[in-house]
């Protein structure tokens, strides 16, 4: 089901989404000053495509595990691998060399690097030149396209040919006809909550709950690029709220009308999420394991939650995954995050986040759980990180929020 998108281009405002599959965002109010400025034409567009039929980039490979970064190629690197036996290379020549199931990387007798050989390393070729074994080329012949268990991997498939391929930790579950394999489940740091939740939203402001979860787990649905018709052309509630200060000249608040102070550049936000749903598939297809050099394509919305240009880090507990994504623009609607429907606030996001987290359903009411903390120096969106290394973005939080607020352009309407 996909609920329509509406513009009232009044003093009341420009509106956001409607939930179905793709998320809902609800008004936030402009003043009368801005709205010529802001107004922005509507363009339909296509149907969603399916996601297990998206077409892809190059191949990839690498682990999904308990940290949830990809599998390291070098000693003490994130989701690292195992270690080596002590004093391995004093004796051995300059090069690659296999220690059981791992290749050494020895220069002046030190180890330099260590890698984890999934499919084992071989040993036959001669000292110096040992590899780890590549992985099947041809696990994805005869198969329709999708995601299919080869061994412990999870790959998917497109025209006969490996799309993508992820080492599953746990190992990898095939599903029954009709169903994508899966990799099984791996502990998740912190313990998950029931998707229902007990404190789910009961009060709105402006067609919005503006209050962080209570636990830091959120629903997750999925809006923007081409195939999202209901944002497709529209301004995005970061762009107003920056066209806002560039307007003012500073940081203005409305209710208080002052400003602020005179830092008005809003981090990351592009005003728009017009985005090629294809090319932001292709993108993460070309990047499952590592990070997406594309930050702009994970924008997430929530912005009445945790202000415009907030860098978020994102995990999803049935795989470990996690990724840095960045607040563009407001909603969902706190209709579709209340008891009628999925029951918990939701993280409305780009296709390209639910995508690499390897998110299985989105919307409301049936979605997957993810896990939302605040970001850390250094952050940058589309960047792996690990699962429960940073604060909780939960009730209590608040005062890690951005300093640019949705509120402050609301004229005649204050939810803080």
């Amino acid at each position: 089901m996909k609920l329509g998108r509406w513009t009232i281009s009044r003093v009341v405002a420009v509106t956001r989404r409607a939930i179905g599959l793709e998320g809902f965002s609800a008004p936030i109010l402009l003043g009368a000053a801005m709205l010529g400025a802001l107004a922005m034409a509507c363009s339909p567009a296509g149907p969603v495509p399916s996601i297990e039929n998206s077409d892809g980039g190059a191949g990839a490979a690498g682990l999904i595990d308990g940290s949830g970064g990809a599998g390291a190629s070098a000693s003490g690197g994130e989701g690292g691998a195992g270690a080596s036996t002590p004093d391995f290379c004093p004796e051995l020549s300059d090069g690659d060399w296999c220690d059981g199931e791992s290749l050494v990387t020895c220069a002046g007798a030190a180890e330099v690097a260590l890698a984890e050989c999934h499919y084992g390393c071989d040993s036959s070729t001669q000292g110096g030149s040992h590899a780890c074994i590549e992985p099947n080329p041809d696990a994805c012949i005869g198969k329709v396209d999708g995601r299919w268990c080869d061994l412990t991997d999870l790959v998917h498939c497109q025209d006969d040919a490996v799309l993508w391929r992820v080492h599953c930790a746990s190992g990898c579950e095939s599903m029954p006809p009709g169903t994508a394999d899966r990799c099984q489940p791996v502990p998740f740091c912190t313990a998950v909550p029931d998707p229902v939740s007990p404190a789910a939203p009961t009060e709105s402001c402006n067609y919005m709950d503006w209050e962080l979860s209570p636990d830091g787990f959120y629903l997750i649905s999925r809006f923007g690029t081409s195939a999202d018709q209901t944002t497709w052309g529209h301004g995005t509630t970061c762009g107003y709220l920056q066209g806002h200060y560039d307007y003012q000249g500073c940081r203005y608040d409305v209710h208080s009308s002052n400003c602020l102070d005179n830092d008005t550049s809003i981090p990351w936000a592009q005003g728009h999420v017009d985005y090629d749903f294809d090319d932001v598939i292709d993108t993460v297809n070309t990047h499952m394991v590592g990070d997406v050099p594309d930050p702009q394509i994970f924008y997430v919305a929530d912005a009445q939650r945790f202000n415009c240009g907030a860098l978020l880090r994102v995990s999803n507990p049935e795989t470990n995954r996690c990724v840095v994504v960045y607040t563009e623009d407001g909603g969902p609607g706190s209709l579709y995050e209340g008891p009628s429907y999925g029951a918990r606030r939701t993280l409305d996001a780009s296709p390209a986040v639910s995508h690499y987290l390897l998110v299985e359903d989105w919307g409301w009411a049936n979605s997957d759980l993810v896990y939302v903390e605040w970001g850390l120096p250094g952050d940058v969106p589309g960047k792996t990180c690990t699962p429960c290394q940073s604060t909780a973005a939960e009730a209590g939080t608040e005062t890690q929020r951005t300093p640019y607020d949705p509120n402050h352009m609301q004229s005649g309407l204050d939810c803080r």
